[in-house]
């Protein structure tokens, strides 16, 4: 017997869990100077995994000693939309079982910027997400209502709690219901980011480490009838389908530049990428998870934002998904671009229905000047557009049946006013969809 449909109708009860890393030191305690790999098992068991639910709970401090150099008025931050997720590089989900790996996300925190933040509120940055995520979209908010726990009184830190959801494609676009036992139970490794990506300091002589304990993570089994577990294990072979990202990088070196990326994907649903100065990775005087725009001269002490004039998607050669240039006028609002971005978003809307609302709570034009006001010349001030990013759908259907570039490469042109010498990082994130096969003889992941 065999199936490939998605169990999204069974499960007659609840069960809570919580699990605690399986690979944790005797200290309990994870640092990137340390022990700077997480890992978590769900078991092979005959229940469904509702991934959405998922959440990464424990405490977050700054090591006693490593301030040891702070003065007075000093600031240390972590990125005001990530928070804890910060500290987190690289996430990936594999089977238990087989050890194939499902789904692998570099650069994590960039990913999170890419999506959560035009899918959040200021409301959401000021209730849920600052309580849970230690993210406020305040720096000096933080700092001073988290910053003096985490350091610590007396040198002592005590640590502050939170509770972050995992975002991935797995678990935010795939359906709701997952068979453990089909998929040899899943694996989560998390791999914790450089002291130097996660904070940023105003007084760069500081070098300050952090430190993660008491973790776990919390979820939701929903366990069948006895006969649906009858059923289930009925079925020897079949294919589970899910969402998964895919995590790229290139760099912008001119005003004319080609990115040309090989997929390798039967099913792309949309496609998410923004820019950083590649100097600030890794550099405690840097926020290298901020999206901004394309910037020039940023060694040179006179950096300069600059705008997008044309963006062109194509496929082995041919314009794809639109048969046109993406045309951007001198100091526009880029509405054609956003509107474009957005669309992207709605395939990602399963795990947030906060309205996405430019007037109101669209954080990416709600941040910067003193005094913000929605009016034309606020929207124009780059200031004001600290989180910079652009995308595309490629499901325009809207039924995740997107287009396929599994032996066609995936071209991005884009023109600028990129001075050169002036490198800018770029992180592309792929929405797509993935068949996950299981037999006796093990799975196979097959985007």
């Amino acid at each position: 017997m065999s199936s490939n449909v998605q169990t999204s109708g069974m499960g007659n009860g609840k069960q809570n869990f919580r699990i605690r890393p399986s690979n944790a030191p005797s200290d309990g305690i994870f640092a990137h100077q340390g022990q700077p790999v997480l890992t978590f098992e769900l078991p092979n068991s005959n229940v469904l995994l509702d991934p959405s639910k998922l959440r990464l709970v424990g405490k977050y401090r700054i090591k006693a000693g490593s301030l040891n150099e702070i003065q007075e008025g000093d600031k240390v931050g972590l990125d005001q939309y990530l928070g804890i997720n910060s500290c987190f590089e690289n996430v990936a989900w594999s089977s238990k079982m087989s050890r194939s790996v499902i789904e692998k996300v570099n650069n994590y925190p960039k990913l999170i910027n890419s999506i959560r933040p035009a899918l959040s509120s200021t409301q959401n940055y000021q209730s849920n997400l600052q309580v849970e995520s230690i993210a406020s979209q305040n720096l000096d908010y933080a700092d001073n209502a988290f910053g003096s726990v985490a350091f610590g009184n007396g040198g002592v830190p005590v640590g502050v709690e939170f509770c972050t959801s995992i975002f991935t494609g797995l678990t935010m676009a795939s359906g709701n219901r997952l068979p453990l036992m089909k998929l040899g139970g899943l694996m989560l490794s998390i791999d914790l980011a450089p002291n130097e990506a996660v904070f940023t300091c105003d007084n760069t002589a500081l070098t300050p480490q952090y430190e993660l304990y008491d973790l776990s993570l919390t979820g939701e089994y929903l366990v069948p009838s006895a006969e649906e577990r009858g059923a289930l294990a009925g079925m020897e072979s079949g294919e589970v389908e899910m969402n998964t990202f895919t995590s790229l990088f290139s760099i912008l070196q001119s005003s004319q530049h080609n990115s040309v990326f090989n997929l390798g994907i039967r099913e792309l649903v949309s496609v998410y990428f923004s820019f950083v100065p590649a100097n600030y990775i890794n550099n405690y005087a840097n926020n290298q998870y901020q999206c901004m725009r394309i910037s020039s001269n940023v060694t040179g002490g006179a950096a300069t934002s600059e705008q997008v004039t044309k963006v062109n998607f194509l496929r082995n050669g041919a314009q794809m998904p639109f048969l046109f240039d993406l045309d951007v006028l001198d100091d526009s609002n880029e509405a054609q671009l956003q509107r474009f971005y957005l669309m992207s978003l709605k395939k990602l809307t399963d795990i947030n229905r906060t309205a996405i609302d430019s007037n109101i709570n669209d954080v990416r034009t709600a941040i910067g000047s003193t005094g913000f006001t929605q009016t034309s010349t606020n929207q124009l001030n780059v200031l004001n557009k600290e989180n910079y990013v652009l995308g595309v759908p490629y499901d325009m259907l809207g039924n995740y049946s997107g287009a396929d570039f599994s032996n066609q490469p995936l071209t991005i042109t884009i023109d600028s006013n990129l001075s050169d010498a002036s490198p800018n990082a770029m992180y592309l994130y792929a929405l797509a969809k993935t068949m996950v096969s299981y037999s006796p003889s093990g799975i196979s992941v097959r985007s």
